[in-house]
């Protein structure tokens, strides 16, 4: 296994330990549970990073990197929806469009096409990142702060879903070649 493939494995296996601290009770849990999640996030940069930097893009790597990115956001949607931090309608929205822009992906796969992220998706992505933070840290604000606080959690939940769509838009326009060939 090379660093880049350990990197992304390690960010699936920091998933239960960013969890547990999300639903513990212990004394500052949450900033714990944000400081997990912000380390996955960056191994995400970090691994794509390396893999190109040292010539290290494997299959493994093009299949696993951006399945683990998907559970991870998924996973902390799913668990701020158990908290009623947001809304079920906000987390279906997000992962309906993974899953869509995966199938893309496997058909595209399928049919020896290799569909890159874009700028639109890595953006998405760091809004979403940005986002989740937001709702980890959002206890420490309870006691003030709390009605400005949410404005700018909303905001960036909202910008990251625009942007979740708009770049879904983007690869299905320019993989379109990829749904007809699929279709026959």
């Amino acid at each position: 296994m090379n660093l880049p493939n350990f990197f992304t494995l390690f960010r699936i296996l920091l998933i239960p330990v960013f969890m547990a601290l999300l639903f513990s009770d212990l004394s500052f849990s949450h900033y714990w549970a944000a400081l997990i999640f912000l380390i996955a996030a960056l191994t995400d940069g970090l691994d794509g990073y390396l893999a190109r930097l040292h010539r290290q893009v494997t299959t493994l790597g093009k299949f696993f990197d951006p399945l683990a990115d998907k559970i991870l956001v998924i996973s902390a949607l799913v668990a701020f929806v158990e908290l009623k931090s947001i809304s079920s309608w906000v987390a279906v929205a997000f992962i309906a469009r993974e899953f869509a822009v995966t199938g893309l992906r496997l058909l595209g796969s399928k049919s020896g096409k290799d569909i890159r992220p874009s700028f639109w998706g890595k953006a998405k992505t760091w809004f979403q990142v940005i986002a989740l933070l937001l709702l980890f840290l959002k206890p420490c604000f309870r006691n003030y702060l709390s009605d400005s606080y949410q404005i700018v959690v909303n905001a960036a939940l909202y910008i990251a879903l625009l942007l979740s769509y708009y770049s879904a838009w983007i690869y299905f326009k320019q993989n379109l070649g990829v749904l007809f060939a699929a279709n026959q």
